[in-house]
């Protein structure tokens, strides 16, 4: 029996794949010790998971997590069964969970602790391999847990634009104003940046808890290339249906200035994919990286400029930049005659778009 009332209702949602399934569920009962529900959601797996779910049902007996198993007959999706959870949940937060995910220490308690800074956050994410934070060579995950732990001491929190659906909290309240995810979306895939959106209109903000380190392996639940990119472009159709297609710029500068970051950090809030490229010799810090996970970051080293930028926006044709940015490049207005329509002088220019 759970002594003091659960602080958050996590959702683990279950699909086959118990080789990651299993150590998620031990790595979260091990780092987990704030008292929560816990529902996994199981979308109609097979024998062998179904069989570890029913043990864990009777063995499972810590003391500060109440768990609940429900099994589906058919696989609901990432939608589908991540709504059954939320419809079942009652605590002040809310944890939508990906089964290929492992916890370090006090990620719960980190986490939590981002929504108490500011009443305008809404969900939250914790920092991840998601967000290009992989362990080093021989380096454990907890490791890089006690790393940034420490790193991040002065400045715990960055805003994004959008949040990612891998291990996703989001304050109750929000649930209440806006409701569940998207369940006109198939499967997966953009569920989190709708929810994303539409918690954004309703003023709040979505931001990574800088502290709390989850390790996440990524597309591991679903491998199916084919299907995968299926869902992918079904799901895009409607988002951009939706939202509008956003815009994709690339920026070569020689430098940062805080106008920049504060125009980058502008632009990238709604959303739009910003490409920035930089020498080596500037360094880029982690919470410029982050301001937004729109924001792309990319160095180069010291070469002939006139043929690195216009190669690496000609290669781009599959997904070509819609501006490009040639303030500090202005020659690229002469070597790419056929996106002068697209270039523009500066980010100004870019800024007075109206993002």
């Amino acid at each position: 029996m759970m002594k003091n009332s659960p602080v958050c209702d996590i959702i683990l949602l279950s699909w086959n794949k118990l080789l990651y399934l299993q150590p998620c569920v031990e790595s979260l009962f091990k780092h987990t010790k704030l008292p929560i529900n816990l529902f996994i959601v199981d979308n109609g797996s097979g024998a062998e998971t179904v069989n570890y779910l029913q043990k864990l049902g009777i063995t499972q007996h810590q003391e500060n997590i109440h768990l609940q198993i429900i099994y589906n007959n058919e696989n609901l999706g990432f939608v589908g069964g991540m709504n059954q959870g939320m419809k079942l949940s009652t605590s002040p937060y809310v944890c939508l969970l990906n089964n290929d995910t492992l916890f370090t220490a006090n990620w719960l308690e980190l986490c939590l602790k981002t929504f108490e800074s500011n009443p305008q956050i809404g969900i939250v994410n914790p920092n991840s391999t998601t967000f290009g934070v992989w362990p080093k060579k021989n380096q454990s995950v907890e490791d890089v847990a006690f790393e940034i732990l420490k790193r991040w001491a002065d400045q715990p929190i960055t805003e994004i634009g959008s949040a990612v659906g891998f291990c996703m909290f989001i304050k109750r309240e929000v649930i209440e104003k806006i409701g569940y995810l998207e369940e006109s979306l198939y499967k997966f895939f953009f569920e989190d940046a709708d929810y994303s959106k539409r918690a954004k209109l309703a003023g709040y903000k979505c931001v990574v808890a800088n502290q709390a380190y989850v390790f996440h392996y990524e597309h591991k639940s679903f491998k199916n290339k084919k299907h995968r990119d299926q869902y992918f472009k079904q799901n895009q159709k409607w988002f951009y249906e939706k939202w509008g297609k956003p815009l994709r710029i690339f920026l070569p500068k020689k430098a940062l200035s805080n106008q920049d970051r504060e125009i980058l950090t502008h632009i990238a809030r709604n959303d739009h994919f910003i490409y920035v490229h930089l020498p080596h010799s500037v360094k880029v810090d982690w919470n410029d990286k982050h301001a937004n996970i729109s924001l792309i970051y990319h160095s180069f080293e010291t070469r002939p400029e006139l043929f690195f930028f216009p190669y690496k926006i000609i290669k781009r044709q599959k997904k070509p930049y819609d501006y490009i940015v040639a303030q500090d490049y202005p020659l690229l207005k002469k070597i790419l005659p056929f996106y002068r329509k697209k270039i523009v002088n500066s980010l100004k220019d870019i800024k007075e778009l109206n993002f």
